[in-house]
């Protein structure tokens, strides 16, 4: 696992030294911090950022539940565009534009619903989720991790020094 992050962060150093732009996005130009445009164009150059259909960005935008897990789909190496699946979750419609991320996302266990059945994909992702979903997606499991949810994926996330 250690070997993987080394690798994918070693591979952001390495491609933000090129003068990658996201100017494409019509509004490129509400990411006025340059660390965050800097993490734009390496996560736009390696896919894992695609936009949203009208050629925007939108970073005052929420990022959610089903967005997060096409980001980690994608940076994963797969393609998010896998078709309409039916999923378990009563909230995921066969035609909802996610329903084959969150079917592949389940199926790989990245990512978990509620006790009710539910997925709620247009709820904001929290900061916990999101830390949950990109450890599971390297491999680490509830399992085997010490403690409870959420404190034993911030605490892993912390030792593994992404937090």
């Amino acid at each position: 696992m250690k070997k993987v992050l080394a690798w994918v962060l070693a591979l952001a150093l390495v491609l933000s030294s090129f003068a990658m732009s996201f100017a494409a996005y019509s509004d490129a130009d509400a990411v006025a911090d340059a660390n965050a445009q800097t993490a734009v164009r390496v996560l736009t150059a390696l896919g894992v950022i695609t936009g949203y259909p009208d050629g925007s960005f939108k970073p005052a935008k929420d990022v959610t539940r089903a967005e997060m897990a096409a980001l980690v789909i994608r940076a994963m190496g797969m393609d998010d565009n896998m078709g309409n699946y039916e999923t378990k979750y009563s909230d995921v419609a066969k035609s909802n534009w996610c329903s084959g991320v969150v079917y592949y996302a389940t199926k790989l266990g990245i990512i978990e619903g509620y006790p009710d059945g539910t997925f709620k994909p247009n709820n904001p992702v929290t900061y916990f989720e999101a830390i949950t979903m990109i450890l599971r997606s390297l491999g680490y499991r509830d399992e085997y991790l010490i403690g409870s949810w959420p404190a034993n994926f911030v605490n892993q996330a912390e030792e593994l020094g992404t937090y």
